[in-house]
């Protein structure tokens, strides 16, 4: 068995925002899972610059909740009185360090890609993928968080429920608690 450094895989790309969710929730489980199953007793905090797993999995499942907390609660300061101004620059000087991060990935591809002109070629002609990446990638992290929720209340399955499906639910119980706290202001 041998590791090939130079070698290149070609996947479909995804076709919608459905089959993204579906895609990313299953990876989800799937790595919640396989830590439950392998990693349960070698699970440390002070394992994180040495093992690739659990470097993974705080990343994954630790830092996923500053980074939506923070994407709500920037809007919530609106009604706490902050300027309105400050909170736009925030949001601007996050994504422009998302962005920075995304320029660094992308210099990094190209220089793994070298000896590929095909294909480097190819991947220099989409840099404008830079600008917009930040917000695919909030997009995914909301996906995954969901699919943590997923997975602490849903038995294990590899079916999961359609973007679709999920967004009806959501509905279903917006309504509901919606008329439920209306029925609670009229007993009052």
């Amino acid at each position: 068995m041998g590791v090939s450094s130079n070698a290149i895989f070609y996947v479909e790309p995804i076709s919608g925002l459905a089959e993204l969710y579906l895609q990313r929730q299953r990876w989800q489980r799937g790595e919640i899972e396989v830590a439950q199953n392998f990693m349960q007793n070698k699970l440390e905090v002070r394992h994180f610059f040495k093992n690739f797993m659990i470097s993974r999995l705080m990343i994954d499942h630790t830092f996923i909740f500053p980074r939506l907390i923070w994407m709500i609660g920037l809007f919530v300061l609106l009604f706490f009185g902050y300027s309105p101004v400050v909170i736009g620059l925030s949001i601007l000087f996050m994504y422009l360090l998302y962005m920075a991060y995304s320029l660094m990935n992308f210099i990094n591809v190209t220089l793994l890609l070298k000896e590929f002109k095909v294909e480097r070629n190819y991947f220099k002609s989409k840099w404008w993928v830079i600008l917009t990446l930040p917000l695919y990638n909030m997009l995914c992290s909301l996906i995954r968080f969901i699919g943590i929720i997923n997975t602490i209340t849903q038995s294990a399955s590899w079916q999961t429920r359609k973007f679709n499906d999920e967004m009806g639910a959501i509905k279903k119980v917006i309504i509901k608690d919606y008329r439920n706290t209306k029925e609670d202001r009229g007993n009052e």
